[in-house]
């Protein structure tokens, strides 16, 4: 009797380390970040972004047609995420302004629209040529030098077309620094619809 009341507490000495261990390793890394947050401790914000984008790579490669996804996001301080469709060379035009739309074509007044000074343009790369482009830019760089210094950016290609349907322009663009929101991803056999908007 006694052999097997030792053996018992051994077995529950063994699971209470084990579960301090599961509860302490999240703290510990939590605290680490939150004290990065607090004390502005610069991280390298774009290997960051790189894993969001990343990420969002594999869901948007995994993501079967006629399925939808959404996730949250936010690009990050310095950061946008742009759509670059195959048939054009740039996005936006100076002064124009994209409303977003609902499933019933009502503007959603609620979004910011999206409002350009100056065209962005696809980046000058091979793998954009002739296809469509999601690439991530820092927007500390202007002119036509956004999404195309290079260093400044990263971009993956399709060979679908990219879009966002709820936009009436049709342009997939993030800008909104660190708010975060819903994305939502759906595929069909034309391409892949990327928005603010649920659909």
């Amino acid at each position: 009797m006694k052999r097997k009341a030792a053996i018992s507490l051994i077995w529950s000495v063994i699971l209470g380390i084990i579960i301090i261990i599961i509860i302490l390793i999240p703290a510990f890394v939590f605290s680490g970040n939150l004290t990065r947050i607090l004390t502005g401790e610069n991280y390298n914000e774009i290997d960051s972004e790189k894993l969001f984008v990343n990420g969002l790579l594999v869901k948007i490669k995994n993501l079967p047609v006629g399925e939808k996804q959404s996730f949250l996001y936010s690009t990050g301080e310095g950061y946008m995420v742009v759509g670059f469709n195959k048939d054009k060379d740039r996005i936006g035009e100076a002064g124009q302004k994209c409303g977003y739309v609902n499933k019933e074509g009502r503007i959603i007044n609620e979004l910011k629209s999206l409002s350009f000074d100056q065209p962005i343009y696809k980046p000058r790369v091979e793998s954009c040529n002739n296809r469509d482009c999601l690439c991530l830019c820092k927007t500390s760089v202007s002119g036509e030098e956004l999404c195309n210094l290079q260093g400044s950016y990263i971009c993956e290609s399709f060979d679908y077309d990219v879009k966002d349907d709820t936009n009436t322009c049709g342009y997939f663009f993030m800008n909104d620094g660190k708010e975060t929101r819903n994305i939502y991803l759906r595929k069909d056999s034309t391409g892949l619809y990327i928005t603010k908007v649920r659909t």
